[in-house]
């Protein structure tokens, strides 16, 4: 019989350990978020899970988690936008400024939308979006919702389909996230980006730069520490590998 696995050992010892009443506490963990990776292989399921036969609900579900990753925008305040506040691209930036004025407590804040996702936003309303207020035009119009995202009855996303859907894609995946989840995946990394406080906490939309502090700047140093730790414990990795070996 060949040598245990490290899984096995690890079982074995730890079997032993909370049998002597040595039993392990859980660690505080923080604001959860997604590393990069995570967060695009989460966004691409968003549009299998729901929309597998249907192409204009397959973009459309995977410009929700899009807008959230990229602007920081809350679930609700993605259901609720208004296709009135989609500003035209501003081409001589890579970011447009818009206006989220349905945030938490109704407190107006600006937002910035890449350029690039905004093109693709005005594709989705141009074909998309106006695929489905053509089915009502002379009949019903009143039915399609001002709102931005729509469903194909014209009605407005809900918040708590918006989550289900972040839990079949989770189920999916196997990455656990909810729409939050998203939010602070780009708080994390705009500080990591960008180092500016001020900035990210307006567009946030929160009333004290602390707290956006308490949420962020410890996050950021982490993965900053990952990310340049990461290929010296690879390369220790690799070399042991060869030992046993």
């Amino acid at each position: 019989m060949g040598p245990k696995s490290l899984i096995q050992v690890k079982d074995s010892a730890k079997a032993r350990y909370t049998s002597r009443s040595y039993i392990s506490k859980p660690i505080d963990r923080p604001v959860k978020f997604l590393n990069e990776n995570e967060a695009l292989k989460f966004v691409s399921a968003l549009g299998r899970v729901s929309g597998r036969n249907n192409t204009h609900v397959k973009h459309r579900n995977i410009l929700v988690g899009q807008l959230m990753l990229q602007t920081g925008l809350r679930v609700s305040e993605v259901c609720n936008f208004p296709l009135r506040d989609l500003p035209e691209v501003e081409s001589n930036f890579r970011f447009t400024p818009a206006r989220c004025a349905y945030g938490k407590g109704n407190k107006s804040r600006m937002i910035l939308i890449p350029n690039e996702l905004l093109l693709r936003l005005w594709e989705y309303v141009d074909i998309d979006r106006e695929r489905i207020t053509e089915k009502f035009s002379g009949i019903a119009e009143e039915i399609v919702s001002p709102t931005l995202f729509i469903s194909e009855k014209g009605t407005p996303l809900s918040k708590n389909w918006v989550e289900k859907l972040f839990r079949k894609a989770s189920k999916y995946t196997g990455i656990s996230a909810h729409p939050h989840t998203l939010r602070h995946t780009f708080g994390t990394y705009h500080y990591l980006y960008n180092r500016d406080l001020i900035t990210l906490s307006k567009l946030m939309g929160h009333s004290d730069s602390e707290t956006t502090k308490s949420f962020y700047v410890g996050l950021a140093g982490k993965i900053e520490y990952v990310s340049t730790y990461q290929d010296w414990n690879q390369k220790i990795d690799r070399y042991i590998e060869t030992v046993y070996d």
